[in-house]
């Protein structure tokens, strides 16, 4: 992952919580994971993680959540009544988020995929954090990736992730 890294000129990794949940349910060993770099997260992914409505479920992503090396960022956006205080920037609307989340929104209807307002404005929010902050967003989302792209970010399947590991690359 170094050299993808270095040729992208990004600084680290974010996973969307789509990858929390594949982690459990393909059984992938977390010690598999690269371990020179850290894992950046949003507050986003663990307040999914937390609306899981089957308890057993949640608290395995739970503990996998905890168990990944981690540094915590706020979003480049802050969405009044959305996430804890702090947790994003206030002041303005982040200066990617609104053509973001539009890109989505069309992705999304184009594919005919019904996903809800609030997971659109999540998604806009954690990929405007990683095009902003140079990270590679790792998701199994691919309108959320073509968004990602589409403003000028790094943005790769959980299985090319994987992939980049086994080859070094």
């Amino acid at each position: 992952m170094q050299p993808l890294l270095k040729k992208s000129g990004r600084s680290g990794i974010m996973f969307d919580t789509n990858i929390f949940n594949q982690i459990l349910d393909d059984k992938i060993i977390l010690n598999s994971l690269p371990k020179n770099f850290i894992y950046y997260v949003t507050f986003v992914q663990k307040g999914e993680i937390e609306q899981t409505s089957d308890g057993d479920r949640r608290n395995k992503l739970l503990q996998i959540f905890k168990q990944i090396k981690q540094k915590k960022i706020s979003t480049e956006t802050s969405l009044y009544g959305w996430g804890p205080y702090g947790e994003g920037k206030y002041g303005a609307l982040g200066r990617l988020y609104p053509g973001i989340l539009k890109t989505i929104k069309q992705l999304d209807k184009k594919a005919r995929k019904k996903k809800k307002k609030e997971n659109q404005k999540r998604d806009a929010l954690i990929g405007e954090t990683c095009i902003v902050n140079k990270l590679i967003l790792v998701s199994n989302d691919s309108n959320l990736r073509e968004a990602v792209k589409n403003f000028g970010g790094v943005a790769i399947s959980f299985k090319d992730f994987l992939s980049q590991k086994r080859s070094g690359g």
